[in-house]
C-alpha cells in the first residue's frame, strides 16, 4: 500500500467517524453513570463488541488469529505489570508464567517500564527457560543469569545456544 493511499483512507475514515458522532449524539463517558463496580458506561451485553472471529480451540485454550499476521495468539493473555513487584519474586514469577504457558497461553504482554525492568527481565528468563527445556538443556536457575536478562536477551541467547547446537 503506497503511502498517499494509506493517508487518503485514513481521512476518510476519519471524515466519516466524525460525521457519525455528530449524528447520533451519544453521550460521552463523563455523562454516563458510574456503575456499582467503578466502571464507567453501560453493561448492557448487547453493547459490547462482537467478535468477528470465533477462533479455535485446541485443548482448554481457544486462539484467534492476531490481525493479518497468521499467527494464532490465545484468547487469554498474561499481563506482566504484576510479575516484577512484590509479593512476587523472580521464582514465583518464572513459576507463573511457565504455568500460563503450560495452560497454552502464549500471548503475553510486557513493558521495559513496569518495575524498572524487573517485569521484563523475569518474564525474559522464564520464557528462556523454556526454550532451553524445549532444547533438553535442563535450565538451572543459579546457572544462568537470568536478573540480567530481559526479555529480547533471552530469545538471542537462546537462538544462539540453539544454533550452536546443531
Amino acid at each position: 500500500m503506497k503511502r498517499r493511499t494509506f493517508l487518503q483512507g485514513t481521512a476518510a475514515g476519519a471524515a466519516a467517524a466524525a460525521a457519525h458522532s455528530t449524528a447520533s449524539a451519544q453521550a460521552s463517558p463523563l455523562d454516563m453513570p458510574t456503575n456499582a463496580d467503578g466502571t464507567v458506561g453501560s453493561l448492557d451485553p448487547r453493547m459490547l463488541l462482537r467478535v468477528s472471529d470465533p477462533g479455535e480451540r485446541c485443548g482448554d485454550m481457544l486462539y484467534r488469529t492476531l490481525g493479518r499476521t497468521g499467527e494464532k495468539v490465545s484468547a487469554i493473555g498474561l499481563g506482566g505489570s504484576h510479575i516484577g513487584k512484590p509479593p512476587v519474586d523472580a521464582k514465583m514469577a518464572v513459576k507463573l508464567i511457565q504455568a500460563a504457558l503450560d495452560r497454552g497461553i502464549n500471548f503475553l504482554d510486557n513493558s521495559w517500564d513496569y518495575n524498572g525492568g524487573q517485569s521484563e527481565i523475569r518474564m525474559g528468563t522464564a520464557l528462556f527457560a523454556r526454550r532451553l527445556q524445549e532444547q533438553g538443556v535442563p535450565y538451572d536457575e543459579n546457572r544462568w543469569p537470568h536478573e540480567n536478562i530481559g526479555a529480547a536477551t533471552a530469545g538471542r541467547v537462546a537462538a544462539a545456544h540453539e544454533s550452536r547446537s546443531h
